[in-house]
């Protein structure tokens, strides 16, 4: 008999703790063995093997995920990916090797897609591993009325605290994001269908007690859902995402702003913003990104719309600061302050040791006059993307100068206002 979706997943939940005790475990076995100099020897082999391509994170991307079919398990593949970078130049962002990686996991035994979830890494390769896990038991499966509103409940309560995950501020709305492109594969690359699964998916999180993450800024579920879904149709990375959206996402600015204009008011200025990734070499300077923005109607949406565009651009430009500060000083200082934080937040996203390089461009905006709104979105960073019990959170704090170290340290993070207007 052919399970629901719902029931499925349900069965599945009940085991993630075992899968976090095997876990810790395999910690304790990893750290008494041998292993790490097999790792090393992978780690080489990838760089060796990329040696020549004329962009090796791509080659990463496609090369460490392969050690999975030879016995390397996921965590051994994220440690030979910290191994890489610690001998390599550039490559941390890895959001698509962490879905690579978490898809050929959850291939291994679907039904166990949960179990790959709560053993994915929350501080690196920005949360790829998360989004990859979630996607990969639904990238295949178009669901019928019926087998979605079955799945809603079970949905509802998987990116809430209280359950088998640990969650920070930043991964519960990483969690809500990914659920945005679980709904568009559940739709059929439907984009007004995906938008009411995402206020299904919320509304019944809220009637089973949804709670945010302490040091979370307030947030609306659904509209984190919301940015998931138009990431979908216009950011797409594996071969699913194109066939879930093929002949329906915007490929020109003016096919995206026709689809946008088309869709309900609510989720409009979401669609827009996540359409930065078509707008190209007109989102590399203040003045391109001041005229994206300005179809903004209101402070509220233009925040975000600064925030998200500047926030995607310093990937786009590498993570490299010597290109991130000077197109933060050409903005007025209204802005300049905002394009500092989002840089810097977008590095300490990325992988907690970019946390010194993250710090500098607080210093930079500083001497600037707008270091006080850089730092204050590296603290609330520093408890929101880690949290104070986190292993990496002394480090994090200790990347700050005085007297920005202690007030981290101090938990300070926790009650930094909220900055969206």
């Amino acid at each position: 008999m052919r399970r629901t979706p719902a029931a499925f997943i349900a069965l599945t939940l009940t085991a993630t703790l075992i899968a976090l005790c095997g876990y810790f475990a395999w910690q304790h076995f990893h750290g008494a063995s041998g292993r790490t100099s097999v790792l090393e020897r992978y780690a080489d082999q990838a760089i060796a093997t990329c040696k020549g391509s004329a962009y090796p994170p791509g080659c990463y991307d496609k090369e460490i995920p392969k050690f999975l079919d030879s016995g390397v398990s996921m965590q051994e593949a994220f440690e030979i990916t910290r191994i890489v970078q610690s001998r390599t130049k550039g490559y941390f962002f890895c959001h698509n090797l962490g879905h690579e990686i978490a898809a050929k996991e959850v291939a291994k035994d679907p039904a166990n897609w949960v179990q790959v979830l709560a053993r994915c890494p929350m501080d690196m390769c920005a949360n790829g591993c998360l989004h990859g896990a979630i996607q990969s038991r639904f990238n295949a499966d178009s669901l019928t009325d019926a087998e979605r509103k079955d799945l809603i409940p079970t949905l509802g309560k998987l990116c809430e605290p209280g359950g088998a995950f640990t969650f920070t501020a930043l991964t519960q709305r990483q969690c809500y994001h990914a659920l945005g492109h679980v709904t568009v594969y559940a739709t059929s690359g439907k984009a007004t269908d995906a938008i009411a699964m995402c206020d299904a998916i919320a509304a019944s999180a809220k009637a089973q007690g949804a709670v945010d993450v302490p040091g979370a800024r307030p947030f609306d579920r659904a509209s984190i859902c919301y940015t998931g879904v138009f990431m979908l149709f216009f950011q797409q990375l594996e071969p699913e995402d194109f066939a879930a959206v093929a002949g329906t996402a915007p490929t020109t600015t003016e096919a995206a702003v026709s689809f946008c204009s088309a869709l309900p008011e609510r989720v409009r200025a979401t669609c827009h913003r996540e359409s930065w990734t078509l707008y190209g070499s007109q989102l590399t300077t203040a003045d391109g990104i001041e005229r994206f923005c300005s179809a903004a109607t209101n402070p509220t949406d233009l925040w975000y719309c600064y925030q998200n565009t500047l926030f995607g651009l310093a990937a786009k430009l590498q993570l490299d600061e010597s290109a991130i500060a000077p197109l933060c000083e050409s903005f007025p200082k209204g802005v300049m302050g905002q394009c500092f934080g989002a840089s810097a937040s977008r590095l300490l996203e990325t992988d907690v040791t970019l946390a010194p390089r993250a710090a500098a461009l607080c210093k930079t905006a500083d001497e600037h006059g707008v270091g006080e709104y850089c730092y204050g979105e590296y603290l609330f960073d520093s408890t929101s993307y880690f949290g104070t019990s986190s292993p990496s959170f002394p480090a994090v704090c200790g990347a700050l100068p005085a007297p920005w170290n202690a007030k981290c340290l101090a938990g300070d993070g926790l009650t930094v206002p909220v900055a969206v207007p």
